[in-house]
């Protein structure tokens, strides 16, 4: 913003000088007259251009923030979690990614209404962010899918958290909701990957939902590593 603002001084101000005569005759007002002169005439132009340019820079660092974060949790969204880890691991290329979805959600939806379901999404990102740390990456990918990318170096539990994910979820669900008695189960998979130094992030979202979809196929509310699927499943990730 700085820059464009002085450009646009600059020239203005070479457009001034280039039609003035810097050596007027003698009954002129002088060039030094001449030029404050010019000063407090462009002075309410240059104020109002900044003023263009402040806002059209903030109006700019506001999409980006609408671009890269989930409305309805406060996560960062999947281009945000893909970006922020990538960067995290020029630090810490090695850790643990892994990948949270709710199982059968949309039976939570048609039994409870959608309010109530956008409820148990803001819980899943409260629980997640509660058990993180400021080294771990965290996002919800999409619909039900939340991710968390742990480096090696965080203090953060990867077991603790996702064992926790399993059971805080549900147990909120069912604080939260009391319908006429009717019970709500909400179950969270979870798939893990161990991610090395030389493991692109798009490989290890790959391999975390095999892992993932192996989770739901064994029965939901499960947690599963990648190197624990069935090397058919593997092998096509």
């Amino acid at each position: 913003m700085l820059k464009l603002v002085l450009f646009c001084v600059l020239v203005t101000a070479v457009s001034y000088l280039s039609s003035v005569d810097l050596f007027p005759s003698v009954g002129a007002l002088g060039w030094a007259s001449e030029f404050w002169v010019f000063i407090l005439a462009a002075a309410p132009v240059l104020v109002f251009q900044m003023s263009v340019v402040t806002y059209l820079s903030h109006l700019q660092r506001r999409l980006e923030g609408a671009e890269l974060g989930d409305a309805l949790t406060g996560l960062p969204n999947r281009l945000a979690f893909i970006n922020r880890t990538k960067t995290m691991r020029l630090l810490y290329p090695q850790g643990v990614m892994a990948l949270f979805d709710a199982d059968n959600f949309e039976r939570i939806n048609d039994a409870y209404g959608h309010a109530f379901g956008d409820q148990c999404l803001r819980q899943i990102a409260e629980v997640l962010r509660e058990n993180t740390t400021d080294q771990d990456v965290i996002s919800r990918l999409s619909g039900t899918e939340f991710a968390a990318f742990v480096p090696v170096q965080s203090k953060t539990d990867v077991k603790a958290l996702c064992d926790t994910m399993s059971d805080e979820i549900s147990r909120k669900a069912q604080q939260t909701h009391a319908m006429g008695g009717r019970s709500v189960r909400l179950t969270m998979s979870i798939g893990v990957v161990q991610a090395g130094p030389h493991h692109p992030i798009d490989l290890l979202l790959s391999r975390a939902d095999t892992a993932l979809y192996g989770a739901k196929d064994s029965g939901h509310g499960r947690i599963v590593h990648w190197k624990d699927v069935p090397s058919t499943m593997r092998q096509a990730s």
